[in-house]
């Protein structure tokens, strides 16, 4: 990260600005897990007044260094103060579409970063994310219709890793992609939401592994 020589200004508006910066809706899918992601225009609409209300704009700009394409975001203060960080933008696809694609993604994913923005669904998952067999104050309740293998089930992850696991897959090569739709499948897991417990881990080593080798490739490509 890169910044003025003073951010004083800068720091007290943006701790202002995350007071009242909402989380961004998650309001695309993603094509692979049919799961949920926040696009660049839900980010930008997360931020926008909160911004401009306390002085505060982004500037995202791109330049070639060494033959590779960098986004760098900057922070900017009214008072001129600032702080910028830079990323390179990795492409599967060299044309113009692909390229495109990647850059938006990298805009979203540094925005929400340099901001601290977070994603939310629409109809927050809190519902969803309480087991069945309990009550609006999280307690069992007394049905005793519920089958007893319920009690005893390996629960799913929490919202944190599905979106960990969400961030992975969309940089992952496409086709470790599909072959994990395929191996989940065989699991009955429709969707990273419905990712047991006792899987989480194997799942995320693979994805991370399969980035750091793909975006390795590219990089060298």
């Amino acid at each position: 990260m890169k910044k003025s020589e003073n951010i004083n200004e800068l720091a007290t508006a943006l701790s202002k600005c995350q007071g009242e910066m909402q989380p961004a809706i998650k309001d695309s899918i993603n094509p692979h897990f049919r799961s949920k992601f926040s696009t660049l225009y839900s980010v930008w609409e997360s931020c926008r007044k909160p911004l401009s209300k306390n002085g505060l704009s982004v500037v995202q700009t791109m330049e070639m260094i060494n033959d590779k394409l960098y986004l760098t975001t900057t922070l900017l203060h009214l008072s001129g103060q600032w702080i910028s960080s830079e990323t390179p933008v990795i492409s599967a696809r060299q044309d113009a579409q692909g390229i495109g694609s990647s850059l938006s993604y990298f805009k979203r994913y540094s925005l929400s970063a340099l901001l601290g923005i977070c994603s939310a669904d629409e109809d927050d998952d809190g519902e969803q994310a309480m087991p069945k067999n309990r009550d609006q104050n999280g307690k069992k309740s007394k049905d005793e219709s519920s089958p007893p293998k319920e009690e005893y089930a390996t629960p799913t992850i929490g919202k944190e890793k599905v979106e960990l696991l969400q961030e992975q897959t969309e940089i992952c090569d496409p086709e470790y992609a599909k072959k994990l739709i395929n191996y989940l499948k065989t699991q009955d897991v429709n969707s990273l939401s419905q990712v047991r417990e006792d899987m989480y881990n194997k799942i995320l080593n693979g994805l991370m592994k399969n980035v750091e080798i793909y975006q390795k490739s590219l990089n060298e490509g």
